[in-house]
C-alpha cells in the first residue's frame, strides 16, 4: 500500500505538471487535460492524492504496520508533498515572471525541492516500514542518507530530464 500510495502521489503531480505546462503528451498518449479538460484533470490529480494518503491511513488495509510507523510514513509523505509543490511553485514564478535570469545553484535547489522528495519519501517509507519488523531497529540511522541520496537523484534525474526535454527529446511527450 505505501509504494501503490508513492506511485498515486507521483500520477497526481504528473496530470497537475502537464496542466501547468500545458503539455499535450504523457506516456505517448493526449494528457488528461487535452482529452477531458482542465478542471476535469485537476479533480482528477487531486483525486489521486487523496486516495494515495488514504492507502496509508486506512487501518484495515496496513494493519501489519504498527500505527507509529503508520503515522510515521503519513508525516513523510506529507512533507515530501508540500516540497514538491514548494518546488513547482519556485518553477512557475521562474517562468512566468518578468526577471528570466537563473542560476545553476537556484536551479539544483529547484530541482531539489522538485523531484527529490518522491524518491526521499519512497526510500523512508520503505525502510520505516522495514524497521517496524525488525526488533531495535532505528529507522532514524538512515534518514540523512536517504535524504543525501535522494537529493542527488532528484537532482540528477530532473537535469538529464531537462536536457532531454532541451535536445528535443521529448519521447515522453509526443504521440506515438
Amino acid at each position: 500500500r505505501a509504494a501503490m500510495s508513492i506511485e498515486t502521489f507521483h500520477k497526481a503531480s504528473l496530470v497537475h505538471d502537464d496542466i501547468e505546462d500545458d503539455d499535450a503528451f504523457r506516456y505517448g498518449q493526449p494528457s488528461l487535460h487535452k482529452t477531458f479538460g482542465t478542471p476535469t484533470a485537476i479533480n482528477v490529480g487531486d483525486y489521486l492524492v487523496g486516495l494515495g494518503y488514504r492507502m496509508i491511513s486506512d487501518r484495515q488495509g496496513m494493519s501489519a504496520s504498527s500505527s507509529e510507523a503508520q503515522l510515521d510514513v503519513l508525516d513523510c509523505l506529507a512533507a515530501a508533498h508540500m516540497r514538491l509543490g514548494e518546488g513547482q511553485g519556485a518553477e512557475l514564478l521562474w517562468r512566468d515572471g518578468t526577471e528570466r535570469h537563473l542560476t545553476p545553484l537556484d536551479a539544483l535547489k529547484i530541482y531539489a525541492l522538485k523531484t527529490s522528495p518522491a524518491f526521499e519519501a519512497a526510500l523512508f517509507s520503505g525502510i520505516r516500514l522495514g524497521c517496524d519488523k525488525v526488533p531495535d531497529a532505528d529507522p532514524k540511522e538512515y534518514r540523512d542518507a536517504i535524504r543525501t541520496f535522494s537529493r542527488n537523484l532528484g537532482v540528477a534525474f530532473q537535469i538529464l530530464n531537462d536536457l532531454g526535454d532541451f535536445a528535443g527529446d521529448d519521447h515522453n511527450k509526443m504521440m506515438a
